[in-house]
């Protein structure tokens, strides 16, 4: 039976977080002297990130313990004040259903973006922790279109910054580490941010060309400060950060760009990369049935987390295979085994269904991969009732995502494998833009 502990290779957030109820020091006070104001302020966020709220509605256990650091910096950051109180307003209206007053939510949106860019011309303040922290936040409020709200404004005002809703925090975030460093932290509340947001940048770096690092960075990134090399989940991320700059390096051999590599080699290196890969899945499942099997007072939490980074592992298969299917002659194999992950990832909705709905938004991501990989209609057609079904978690329509369609379209690593299992001959193809679409929910 896995614990935080036994495992010596995986922290789970919510048992730390427990640890640190239980020593009376869960979320940290505020630095700045309390005011009337003020004091309501802080009192609300702290209810906003109250970690002993269940999983399926906490926010530190699904976006990282770095929010239990932000209270006693509120009052030293105009961005992350205002991206404080942006969240704030929205999950309240999100856990209340209340959106009569939606256009409170986006204003206070739209304050936290420009106090932003008004940090961001500050060359201090601009790699300051709290800027980066003020950046998470509002990669969390872009989170499904703002849990909902930000989408349903679309339909009520015209009023609405389209260019501000559109950018990627992700991709400002990466200027900021490339410009201060990846690697190391300056104290806990940082290595715990820069955990946290590793798996959005990797993500969104499988889209956005405009996410580009070195592989020692992408190393130095996946690799936060008091996690143990070698662990299992450390296997998955390290695995999946090393994919965007592969599918950089292969475009950039094809262009002629880069003459010191070639196909072969990058070939021989995603097949290593996918062996190593294969290793760190297996060890996720192997835990993932041991928590299910063995009874413990923290088996709700450590299932929820295994699970889950069981399914996002299955969706990262999917997208290794499409790298080497773009590289190999045969790829019969890599077919099979993304058909098998898509339908792994069907099963897991299943399993995940007791964490909606915040406790489960890495499933978009994964019935996303799982449409690329899916061998037959009838899988698709599952995949999209499904789909549909986890969207009425967040209802409200979406405002333009920030990733491009012509980009994800011209980017061979996953036209080509779509193409292979049928969805048409033309790039542009209209079948070829609905699973692309569905790919950067």
């Amino acid at each position: 039976m896995p614990s935080a502990e036994s495992s010596g290779d995986i922290k789970i957030v919510s048992i730390q977080l427990q640890q640190r109820r239980e020593q009376g020091s869960a979320v940290c006070e505020p630095a700045k002297p309390l005011s009337n104001k003020f004091t309501i302020f802080t009192s609300a966020f702290f209810h906003t990130i109250d970690p002993t709220t269940s999983i399926n509605y906490q926010l530190p256990y699904s976006f990282g313990p770095f929010l239990l650091g932000i209270p006693r910096r509120l009052g030293t950051n105009e961005a992350l004040d205002a991206a404080a109180d942006a969240l704030i307003e929205a999950y309240r209206q999100f856990c209340s259903k209340d959106v009569t007053h939606v256009e409170v939510a986006i204003r206070k949106h739209t304050h936290a973006i420009n106090a932003l860019r008004h940090c961001l011309d500050d060359p201090v303040k601009a790699h300051s922790s709290e800027t980066l922290a003020a950046i998470m936040v509002l990669q969390i409020l872009q989170v499904r279109s703002m849990f909902g709200v930000v989408g349903a404004l679309l339909i009520l005002t015209q009023a609405l910054d389209h260019d501000a809703f559109g950018v990627d925090h992700a991709a400002g975030a990466v200027q900021i580490l490339k410009a201060r460093g990846c690697a190391g932290a300056s104290s806990p509340f940082e290595a715990e941010l820069l955990a946290s947001m590793r798996g959005p940048i990797i993500v969104k770096a499988i889209y956005n060309p405009d996410i580009d690092l070195t592989d020692e960075q992408w190393n130095d990134l996946a690799r936060p400060l008091g996690r143990t090399t070698g662990s299992k989940e450390e296997i998955i991320v390290q695995s999946l950060a090393r994919a965007p700059h592969l599918m950089s390096r292969i475009m950039k051999v094809r262009q002629g760009f880069l003459r010191n590599t070639s196909l072969e080699e990058l070939t021989e290196e995603t097949l290593s990369l996918r062996a190593t890969f294969a290793e760190g899945l297996q060890g996720i499942y192997e835990l993932m049935v041991q928590v299910d099997s063995a009874p413990s007072a923290h088996r709700y939490i450590l299932h929820a987390h295994y699970a889950r980074i069981y399914a996002f592992s299955l969706a990262a298969g999917i997208i290794i295979n499409c790298i080497i299917e773009d590289l190999v002659c045969e790829t019969s194999e890599y077919h099979e085994q993304s058909a098998y992950y898509a339908n792994e990832i069907i099963r897991m909705t299943e399993v995940l269904r007791p964490y909606r709905p915040i406790g489960t938004l890495v499933v978009g991501f994964c019935l996303g991969m799982a449409f690329i990989g899916a061998p037959d209609a009838a899988t698709r057609e599952r995949l999209n009732e499904l789909y549909k079904d986890y969207q009425q978690d967040f209802k409200g329509p979406k405002y333009p995502a920030p990733v491009t369609m012509e980009y994800l379209k011209s980017n061979t690593t996953f036209t080509r494998a779509l193409q292979a299992r049928g969805y048409g001959n033309a790039v542009g193809g209209q079948a070829v833009d609905e699973i692309c679409l569905r790919a950067m929910m």
